[in-house]
């Protein structure tokens, strides 16, 4: 019996060394990586802020210029210098008379889901930048509709997919010559709801979920043209821009009522009719108090966007008036969540 114990000993003794030897490796491994990885963030920081680009004879177009993110980034990419191209929806509408009176403004109407619309402007910018090219195309043009699928027609879907979705595609596929030419950027406005899907929101998430993987296609097939394709990943600016104010909130209203009037008596008692809508629109308009008062951090991850030697391909934007966007954190830890675990914190944070 003690040759046997003897083995016994040697054997376990063995086995502790090889794990220990193994439990050492990978903690070198994982030491490694974390090194690594800090020192690629601390260059590529470095990289980023030391090489910024001039804007002298840059030309960018902006979609959505008529009032919140767009009005703003169009203002001052002009105080930086460079040549801009605001398309709005409406050319005579307050904002847009406002951009046209500043030096290096161009005002163009712009419908991003007409064909046409697009057309006349690659012409305009066509001629405005000559053989030099595009530099950029912002994809700002958006709405905001919440509502449950089943109180949401298909033509509510359809409306904010032809906006954000297809009128990214359309606006990006008609200008990606000019920008080919100039190796410039496409940047385009997503937000947490581009990785998130929280309850209500499945018409708007559609579109930014989509306009995610659009971004992340047209990226690698960039590349081999020196084209960057940057993606805003903004949270909740609701408070400083149009998209939730009381003229859109009361389009959303409309929006809403015609949907339920389409819905079986049964849809409609199951989700409490107008108590639904009522409650959706006061929780929106509640959302405004904690959002930021402007615009300013995500105009300026814009800006870094157009004017970076190095710019990044997504860029999380926190939106909220506390300390931290869980929105936007949750986003960007999403992949290390297991999937089981993941829809219960998800719920926690907008109390579903």
């Amino acid at each position: 019996m003690e040759p046997l114990a003897v083995w016994a000993s040697r054997v376990v003794g063995v086995l502790a060394v090889v794990y220990t030897l193994l439990a050492m490796w990978w903690s070198l491994v994982v030491v490694g990586v974390v090194v690594v990885g800090v020192v690629a963030m601390c260059r590529h920081v470095q990289r980023s802020h030391q090489s910024t680009l001039t804007s002298e004879g840059r030309v960018v177009l902006i979609t959505g210029c008529d009032t919140g993110i767009g009005h703003e980034v169009a203002k001052t990419a002009s105080d930086r210098g460079l040549t801009v191209v605001a398309g709005c929806l409406d050319e005579h509408s307050a904002g847009a008379e406002r951009l046209a009176a500043m030096k290096r403004v161009h005002v163009l109407p712009l419908d991003v889901t007409d064909d046409d619309s697009v057309q006349a402007a690659v012409e305009y910018v066509t001629q405005l930048c000559g053989e030099k090219g595009l530099w950029a195309v912002v994809n700002n043009a958006g709405l905001n509709r919440q509502a449950p699928v089943e109180l949401t027609s298909m033509m509510t879907f359809q409306h904010l997919a032809d906006v954000m979705l297809f009128g990214t595609v359309r606006v990006t596929k008609a200008f990606l010559p000019l920008v080919r030419r100039a190796k410039g950027r496409i940047v385009t406005l997503s937000s947490d709801r581009g990785v998130l899907s929280p309850a209500h929101s499945a018409a708007y998430c559609i579109t930014k979920h989509g306009i995610e993987t659009f971004s992340d296609v047209l990226r690698a097939e960039m590349q081999r043209f020196d084209v960057r394709v940057c993606v805003m990943q903004v949270g909740h600016f609701g408070g400083a821009t149009a998209i939730i104010d009381d003229h859109n909130l009361k389009a959303m209203q409309t929006s809403m009522e015609r949907d339920l009037e389409q819905c079986s008596p049964e849809v409609q008692q199951a989700y409490g009719g107008q108590r639904a809508i009522q409650a959706i629109l006061t929780e929106t308009k509640a959302s405004r108090d904690a959002s930021p008062a402007d615009v300013t951090p995500v105009v300026g991850a814009i800006l870094h966007s157009l004017l970076s030697g190095d710019p990044a391909d997504r860029y999380p934007v926190h939106g909220t008036t506390g300390i931290v966007d869980w929105g936007i954190v949750l986003g960007q830890v999403k992949p290390f969540i297991p999937a089981a675990i993941f829809p219960v914190i998800q719920a926690f944070l907008w109390r579903q």
